[in-house]
């Protein structure tokens, strides 16, 4: 998946734990930045003003169509939207920085302390936990959670103790009345087989794996009531486990297949995650490849006020621009999402729809394969970076409606503007340091004997990364560097991602929770989301100090210094970060937009009496 990307709460320290995405995002004062600069402003959507009643029909669009929609083992950004829909988490994000249980009714957060040594008579296990305070010549536990190991306050002698991790240990109650989708109970040896295959070597779940490395531990303590125990102390924990992706059980296990031959059905197109039983508002009616999936509301759903309005809802897969506009304006389609800003400043919408904007963490720009002989060196890529004007193409293609940047922006206060400058002589004598001359006279820079010349991958339809690709080629060219753009379609453009198989490509990219997935060395070789294979020591040390700090301004400053770090690599050009242009007719009510992927819920919409077609 390509995340995802556009993900965001407030810091950590504001609330009871670290913000769900990024470290620390506060994305309203983000989009606010890009409104002033652009000189607009989003359209501010009204509340309802007649209460909502089920029924009606959306109809959307995606670019693309995921290859199956297994929230383990599928690393796309549109299996992700759709899994929004149909599925469920333990804990749903706020846009305040806290969590509303969903698939739990509570959870009980306790810290972790591990002894040196098990077997005495007073403590039943080497690992207890509960609420942790310090006393004289150690620690005081007091238990909070239900059917803990340790019964009662206990006093641990500083002496006795191997480690001690705050909030480490998460239990949760599951809700009852929530079924998979085909009338299974959901229970909590669900979680636990999630766990288990998610942990599993074979299975493809790279993008997710190394987020939960610290996650040691799943225990099943009831059929209502799972415990997780992290043994470090992690920031991200409780971000991480409201978005624990779980799996029914009772489709995915077989006593009669091996190991590996389980984990195939997980990174496969089969059935099972083709179409996918989940948990949520809405259910697979039916999916048509190549042309659509149905989806139609789930009336068991247990939650009322998240259960959604819509009867059904219509995912068309289209990546032709102009044939995605031809359907909104025919009918066809009711909610176009990110609209680049030619499309929309530059067509006659009907006055009856809205419009406006909404932004989504993350950034674009250009990713490297940092294999590739000329972008494996870092002086080549901050050559690259000072041949492209940022300004220029905002201003001619974006409309101003887009904030330069030279680093991914994990926070508007450690978010680096533009360390690297639009600068051509720069980049020459950058270019020459690094060994890249034309020594053949034929107009191309060669090094080694092979010629400066890349492919850029690009989502077919995407006209952003369509013109940009071309600009860039123009600019390039002149100084003996050739540029080919190449789109693909959606699945094949990911899939060459995966096996980083590409000299470059263009992405819109939302950050993960855990920036381990995406710049830890340990990630450079596998199928995740370090498609460029970024690896630094010295970042992987900043990711780990980043996810332990629990002060705010030390933490900031570890950012900004892991901010500056990307910013002198340039495993990416980072580009931008823009605002999504949306539309939508003006009979839908119940519509708001946020900084949390995607970005709307859909659950909330609703077709309005006061505005009939």
């Amino acid at each position: 998946m390509i995340f995802h990307l556009l993900s965001l709460f407030l810091l950590f320290s504001l609330v009871v734990f670290s913000s769900a995405q990024n470290w620390s995002v506060d994305l309203n004062r983000k989009q606010q930045t890009i409104q002033d600069q652009s000189n607009s402003s989003a359209t501010s959507i009204s509340p309802p003003q007649e209460s909502p009643q089920p029924g009606t029909r959306l109809q959307i669009h995606l670019p693309g169509e995921p290859a199956h929609l297994n929230p383990i083992s599928s690393n796309d950004i549109y299996a992700k939207m759709i899994l929004s829909l149909i599925h469920d988490t333990l804990l749903v994000p706020q846009v305040d920085g806290t969590f509303e249980p969903s698939l739990c009714s509570s959870y009980e957060v306790e810290d972790l302390v591990i002894l040196k040594r098990q077997g005495t008579t007073q403590y039943l296990s080497d690992k207890l936990f509960g609420h942790m305070t310090p006393s004289e010549g150690g620690f005081t536990l007091k238990p909070r959670s239900q059917k803990n190991p340790t019964p009662r306050e206990t006093f641990i002698p500083e002496e006795e103790i191997f480690r001690r991790v705050r909030n480490a240990v998460f239990t949760f109650y599951l809700k009852e009345g929530f079924f998979w989708h085909d009338g299974t109970p959901f229970q909590a040896k669900d979680i636990k087989f999630s766990y288990q295959r998610l942990k599993q070597a074979q299975v493809d779940s790279d993008a997710l794996r190394y987020s939960y490395d610290a996650l040691k531990y799943c225990e099943v303590i009831t059929p209502n009531q799972i415990r997780f125990i992290f043994e470090q102390e992690n920031i991200l924990a409780l971000p991480l486990l409201a978005q624990f992706p779980i799996v029914p059980q009772h489709l995915y296990f077989d006593p009669q297949k091996t190991e590996e031959d389980q984990a195939k059905v997980f990174n496969q197109s089969t059935p099972e995650n083709k179409n996918f039983i989940g948990l949520g508002p809405y259910r697979i009616q039916n999916w048509i490849p190549g042309d659509r999936i149905e989806l139609i509301r789930n009336p068991q759903y247990p939650i009322r006020t998240q259960s959604g309005y819509l009867e059904t809802i219509s995912i068309r897969f289209l990546s032709d621009p102009e044939k995605v506009e031809d359907a909104f304006q025919s009918g066809q389609l009711d909610f176009l999402f990110h609209l680049d800003p030619e499309q929309i400043l530059l067509k006659n919408f009907s006055p009856t729809t809205v419009q406006g904007t909404y932004v989504l963490d993350g950034f674009q720009g250009i990713g490297w394969n940092l294999s590739h002989l000329a972008f494996q060196d870092r002086r080549v890529r901050q050559a690259m970076a000072h041949f492209f004007s940022r300004e220029a193409f905002i201003e001619k293609y974006l409309y101003h409606y887009a904030q330069h940047q030279s680093s991914p922006g994990f926070t508007p206060e450690t978010a680096v503007s533009l360390s690297v400058p639009h600068d051509p002589q720069k980049a020459q004598e950058l270019l020459g340091m690094a060994g890249w001359r034309d020594r053949d006279q034929d107009g191309v820079l060669d090094f080694h004997g092979r010629r400066f010349e890349f492919e850029m991958l690009y989502p077919e339809g995407n006209l952003l990364a369509q013109q940009l690709s071309h600009y860039y080629a123009d600019i390039l060219k002149p100084y003996g560097i050739l540029l080919h753009p190449k789109p693909l379609l959606w699945v094949r453009f990911n899939t060459r991602l995966q096996l980083r198989e590409f000299d470059s490509f263009f992405i819109d990219f939302s950050l993960p929770i855990d920036p381990y997935s995406m710049w830890h060395s340990k990630t450079a070789e596998v199928k995740g989301l370090n498609y460029v294979g970024f690896s630094r020591e010295n970042a992987d040390t900043l990711i780990q100090e980043i996810k332990q700090e629990w002060d705010l301004q030390t933490r900031l400053l570890k950012i900004r210094q892991f901010e500056n770090l990307l910013s002198e690599e340039q495993p990416y050009l980072f580009l931008w970060v823009a605002p999504h242009h949306f539309v939508y007719p003006n009979h839908f009510q119940g519509v708001s937009f946020s900084a949390s992927f995607p970005g709307w819920r859909l659950q909330n919409w609703f077709f309005s009496k006061q505005n009939p077609k």
